[in-house]
């Protein structure tokens, strides 16, 4: 029986030969082996979260929420909705993100934390929503970033905040 560990290494090459793939123009070929993987009646969550993964970096961010979604069907884990938040604030489905980002924040998980305060605070500011964009990051370090799409960082978050909040008490 193989260790969780050499399970893990054996996802993670597999995960880094297709972001190969893609960074070499062989888009394609990476999309028709992650979809191999799911065409199957016995694809598991790891599965569609790796066609996720392949379909995310394709920019195919509509496609992407639904095979994490999918994944999600079979494995309720903090880390796919993470990424779920991740790839629908990239699809510019910001209320659906924040719903999993707070969701994430709220299941306990201290792995993604961090990271789910700061893709929340981001689709608050998406949404006009200041003041409560700001208390997610004063929960933050001041260094705090995430890459999603982008780097999203606590401090820019609450430079852009509170210009707009000023703006406002201005107006």
């Amino acid at each position: 029986m193989p260790s969780i560990r050499s399970i893990i290494d054996e996802c993670d090459k597999e995960l880094q030969t297709l972001a190969d793939m893609i960074r070499r123009g062989n888009g394609d070929a990476a999309l028709d082996r992650a979809m191999e993987g799911t065409a199957g009646p016995n694809a598991d969550a790891d599965c569609w979260a790796t066609r996720a993964f392949v379909e995310d970096l394709l920019e195919m961010f509509d496609a992407a929420d639904m095979s994490i979604s999918k994944a999600m069907s079979l494995d309720s884990s903090a880390g796919l909705r993470f990424k779920r938040a991740s790839i629908r604030l990239k699809a510019g489905h910001t209320a659906r993100a924040l719903e999993d980002a707070l969701a994430v924040i709220a299941s306990g998980d201290t792995f993604y934390r961090d990271e789910a305060l700061l893709l929340a605070a981001e689709a608050r500011r998406r949404l006009d929503c200041w003041e409560e964009a700001m208390r997610d990051c004063d929960a933050l370090p001041e260094s705090a970033e995430v890459w999603s799409g982008g780097l999203i960082a606590a401090r820019e978050i609450r430079s852009q905040c509170s210009r707009m909040l000023a703006q406002q008490k201005a107006a």
